[in-house]
């Protein structure tokens, strides 16, 4: 499961793709962030979205 995928379900919205909880969740942002500097290079973090698995 993704960075993302994660912390959207952590944040409590619908999924990934539901921009307006995502785009307003901090929960959700900080969750990704986390997530993606812990598990992301340098190169991935150039990418939208890490993938990691």
């Amino acid at each position: 499961m993704s960075c993302v995928q994660t912390a959207a379900t952590s944040a409590g919205c619908s999924s990934y793709a539901d921009l307006t909880c995502i785009c307003s969740s901090t929960a959700f942002q900080a969750s990704a962030l986390t997530c993606l500097t812990a598990n992301c290079t340098t190169a991935d973090n150039a990418l939208p979205f890490c993938p990691v698995q």
